[in-house]
């Protein structure tokens, strides 16, 4: 009777510690959205990607202001858990499905890009497990279709479009160019390397002008890499407020008539360029098409975030970082 009273109290005791040990679990929260926890465990292991993903960049997280930048990447990646946390929600209310099946379809396709052995190489070196990665992709598809849900209704017409190209035709013309460089790093040339290539560059334009082929003399001449196999050209479209180049290249090349070559080199911090223009858009008709895409990805990315918005304005949100973040300022200025 003793030997089976004490067995029983054991059971009762063991019983109480795993009800307060899930308790103190639960308890360890570090955000609260609409009542949903959101773990100090989860946050660790967002931070830890995040400051992978830092370090790959070439950042340091060793030292005494290292320790400050950690505690700014734990606060970001509270902050992107709450967002998920309640685009989760609304994805759950909305009735959509976290498809994993096709987000490992979407991986496979990844992995066949990138290599097998390279991708996995990818994954352990930003620290994130595959199951982590497929989470993470149906998460995102999920999003996406959330987004066109929310703005499905969204259309632009083509008198929108061709009101917006009259007020703002010279920001939307767009080149498609191809160049000769002589390179001479600014940074680092010589002023007699510098004088040199642009003498080198005087003289294609020379060629040019005698009737060389452009193409050709690229192939040969520049010393821009892979131009022996692109002929000097530089791929698609782009106006003024799209181009990825150096202001004084982009500058140079809307002055260019389209089929001809500049006259003179154009000096950039890479040394000296002969620029030609191969193709120019400038009327509505050669715009319209790619003047509505955009307009129209303006206006559902304008609707979904004024969208996403009012989610989080209307939402119960407890951040404890940010609460003892404020508490210490506020002891600091006692």
């Amino acid at each position: 009777m003793h030997k089976f009273s004490r067995c029983r109290i054991l059971a009762v005791l063991l019983l109480i510690v795993i009800i307060l040990g899930g308790c103190g679990k639960k308890e360890d929260y570090v955000a609260k959205v609409n009542g949903d926890i959101i773990t100090r465990a989860e946050l660790n292991k967002r931070t830890e990607v995040k400051l992978s993903q830092y370090e790959l960049q070439g950042f340091s997280f060793s030292d005494e202001q290292g320790e400050e930048l950690k505690k700014l990447v734990e606060q970001e990646a509270l902050y992107e858990l709450i967002q998920e946390q309640i685009f989760k929600q609304e994805i759950e209310k909305q009735g959509i499905k976290m498809d994993k099946d096709k987000a490992e379809e979407q991986i496979a396709s990844m992995e066949e890009v990138y290599g097998k052995e390279t991708f996995i190489e990818l994954l352990k070196a930003q620290k994130i497990s595959r199951k982590d990665l497929v989470n993470q992709v149906a998460f995102q598809m999920a999003v996406e279709e959330l987004y066109q849900k929310v703005t499905a209704d969204i259309e632009v017409t083509e008198k929108e479009a061709n009101d917006y190209f009259n007020e703002n035709k010279d920001d939307l013309i767009q080149v498609k160019v191809s160049h000769i460089l002589a390179s001479a790093q600014k940074d680092s040339a010589t002023e007699e390397e510098r004088k040199q290539a642009k003498e080198k560059a005087r003289g294609w334009i020379e060629r040019l002008s005698a009737g060389e082929d452009f193409t050709e003399l690229a192939k040969k001449e520049s010393d821009e890499p892979g131009a022996e196999n692109s002929g000097g050209s530089l791929g698609g479209y782009f106006s003024k407020s799209t181009s990825n180049f150096v202001p004084e290249f982009t500058e140079a090349a809307f002055k260019i008539k389209e089929g001809t070559f500049s006259q003179s080199p154009v000096e950039t911090d890479f040394g000296y360029h002969v620029i030609k223009v191969e193709d120019r858009k400038d009327t509505f008709a050669e715009l319209k098409d790619s003047l509505i895409d955009t307009l129209t990805i303006n206006k559902k990315n304008e609707k979904f975030n004024a969208f996403f918005a009012d989610l989080m304005k209307n939402a119960e949100i407890e951040n404890k970082l940010a609460e003892e973040a404020e508490q210490k300022k506020e002891t600091q200025n006692e």
